[in-house]
């Protein structure tokens, strides 16, 4: 959603992240399992209460974004601050997107030990 609304301000933006199977869930497989009434031929679609909204979205901005595959735990900031934060989301049970103002900074999030 944050994404959304820097690309509907003209801001450049470039979505990362560290697994191509969600990236070719949303950017390529949901539009053959959606013309198909959300199935596959070799059963069933996991996770697809999280898959339909996402690529709806990503419908919605597609032309407005890029999104891209970068290596898990490489020492990639971006990543490795998305990995401590849902650390922190799966420990304080946190269903909803929001942001997380207990940390000092950043570099208190990344020394975290990874989940």
């Amino acid at each position: 959603m944050f994404a959304q609304a820097a690309a509907e301000k003209g801001q450049s933006v470039t979505i990362y992240c560290d697994s191509k199977y969600s990236i070719d869930c949303i950017t390529k497989w949901a539009n053959g399992w959606k013309a198909k009434g959300w199935k596959k031929a070799n059963g069933e679609i996991k996770n697809l209460d999280i898959i339909k909204p996402a690529h709806a979205l990503y419908l919605e901005i597609a032309k407005k974004i890029k999104v891209a595959h970068v290596k898990g735990h490489a020492g990639v900031e971006g990543n490795e601050l998305a990995d401590r934060m849902s650390v922190v989301a799966v420990e304080q049970r946190e269903t909803d997107l929001c942001r997380y103002e207990d940390f000092a900074s950043i570099s208190e999030l990344l020394a975290m030990a990874r989940g």
